[in-house]
């Protein structure tokens, strides 16, 4: 297939949008994606557009993976998470199979995958593959997934091996606050015979794909992360802003005409913006470095990977101090805004959001002041 450029696939969700936003409701309900999300997940794409050339992907660099991801979150959060998880575990698994592998498993296109990068399981080696077992958590979308990328310890390493769906027990255990519509259940493992074909040994080698695949992870996931924090926390302040004018609260009047709340989302709404644009030029930094030298210094990396953790705080400060504005309206299950306000809350709960980004990249500064 063709690579598409980022212009058209914004094209291709604007023209979904509306679609997109009306399975936000059932998707929750259902406790994962609905087969109306899912067939319009695979008409955009999403598992191709971090997938190498030569595997039918688009190969999107960070920063127009920023966009896209933006994009398709502002229309439906369980799309924007699913979907970043399908293009993450697609990305992974057409860089890193063997050729045998990758021949089987993108025979037919790019299929669905799920991920999980937690070592969660373990293995033994064997002739000709390897003998795994274990249990993984949050393994988003995995109940329309084809493959299981599943992370294990063993023998003194760390590998993924990709198991074939029909081949994983999938948990019924996604009962959740936030991120309700991702059907991020657990899949299970026992005594599995996982063929040499199927195992990614080197989680930091690029057997194919062009130089955006020679970054590891988390490197690699931090611009869809960031798009899904940025996505959802503008739809919130889009829809909370007609909200304040629609809706009265009590003798308070319209929730719009009160000075303190238009303080809060003036405020707000450029810190939101804030994040956004120090997430672009960080990725378009980091694309930059990329191209120039196939790599990047320890320095640059650090920024990547905090500005997730970067844009995953300012969105949610200003996402929390606007909720409280709301009022009981915005509570109801029917209601955009508490799920995105949910779903904001979420994404900065995961592992490459946390906080601890910023202490890599304190050390970065440290152990270079004159770059400071």
């Amino acid at each position: 297939m063709t690579p598409r450029p980022i212009e058209d696939l914004l094209v291709d969700i604007s023209a979904l949008w509306s679609a997109l936003d009306s399975e936000a409701e059932p998707c929750e309900l259902a406790r994962t994606p609905t087969a109306t999300l899912i067939a319009l997940m695979d008409q955009l794409g999403v598992q191709r557009v971090k997938v190498p050339t030569e595997l039918g992907g688009d190969d999107l660099w960070l920063a127009d993976q920023f966009q896209w991801f933006i994009a398709l979150a502002h229309a439906c959060p369980t799309a924007g998470w699913t979907g970043f998880v399908h293009a993450g575990a697609a990305a992974r698994a057409s860089k890193g199979l063997p050729e045998a592998g990758g021949a089987e498993g993108f025979a037919n296109g790019v299929p669905f995958l799920t991920a999980v990068a937690a070592p969660e399981g373990y293995h033994k080696n064997a002739d000709a593959g390897l003998i795994l077992n274990g249990r993984w958590r949050y393994a988003s979308g995995v109940a329309h997934s084809e493959w299981a990328l599943l992370t294990s310890v063993g023998d003194d390493e760390v590998l993924m091996a990709a198991v074939p769906i029909d081949d994983c027990v999938i948990g019924d255990d996604w009962n959740v606050m936030s991120l309700q519509g991702t059907g991020s259940f657990d899949v299970a493992v026992e005594n599995l015979f996982i063929p040499e074909r199927r195992i990614i040994r080197s989680l930091t080698t690029a057997l194919r794909g062009g130089p955006f695949h020679t970054i590891g992870f988390p490197a690699t996931a931090t611009a869809e992360g960031a798009g899904f924090i940025i996505g959802v926390s503008e739809r919130f302040v889009q829809e909370l802003t007609t909200f304040a004018c629609t809706t009265t609260r009590g003798s308070q009047g319209r929730i719009a005409d009160r000075g303190a709340f238009a303080y809060e989302l003036g405020k707000s709404e450029m810190q939101i913006a804030a994040a956004r644009a120090h997430a672009a030029h960080v990725f378009t930094e980091a694309d930059s470095a990329i191209r120039h030298s196939e790599q990047l210094t320890a320095r640059e990396e650090a920024d990547l990977v905090s500005v997730m953790s970067h844009s995953a705080m300012l969105a949610n400060d200003a996402v929390h101090r606007l909720f409280d504005f709301a009022g009981a309206g915005s509570l109801s299950n029917h209601s955009v805004l508490q799920r995105c306000y949910r779903d904001a809350r979420g994404l900065a709960q995961h592992l490459v959001a946390s906080n601890a980004s910023f202490d890599r990249r304190g050390q970065a500064l440290l152990d270079d002041p004159s770059k400071g």
